[in-house]
């Protein structure tokens, strides 16, 4: 049995967590989303990637929005030499003293990337989500 590699540029990695926030963005936030140009990866990460963002971005609504409140979300894909790095932040409440329930989830799909998460606060309020794994690592996956 052969595996197929197939890759996708950075505007489907765009489009996929693009569609990750959609059901965020439809209450009273704003959600940006920006990757790297130029990014080449496997159809497998960026599925990962986009459930991901979207385990994040659900994390995010419940967390640092309680009550309906207004905010802003960024996602964001990038390179930084051989590594990837997916950030979910906002401008919302600040982070958790303790992971949230569910970023073991995010956790897990790190770890099939061969990266790590972590969970932490941003320097001028609100919270961060960050997954960061060596791009191209030629790992078996689950």
């Amino acid at each position: 049995m052969s595996v197929i590699d197939n890759r996708l540029e950075s505007g489907a990695a765009h489009a996929a967590l693009e569609a990750a926030a959609r059901t965020f963005a439809e209450g009273p936030h704003r959600v940006d989303v920006t990757c790297d140009p130029g990014l080449d990866l496997p159809a497998g990460d960026v599925a990962a990637l986009a459930e991901i963002a979207a385990v994040a971005v659900a994390l995010t609504a419940a967390r640092a929005f309680p009550d309906g409140r207004a905010g802003h979300v960024w996602i964001r894909l990038t390179r930084d030499g051989g590594r990837i790095k997916l950030s979910v932040s906002n401008d919302g409440m600040g982070a958790p003293e303790e992971a949230p329930e569910g970023f073991e989830r995010i956790e897990a799909l790190a770890a099939r990337l061969g990266g790590f998460a972590r969970v932490g606060a941003r320097l001028f309020g609100g919270s961060e989500i960050a997954v960061v794994y060596r791009a191209g690592q030629d790992l078996p996956r689950a």
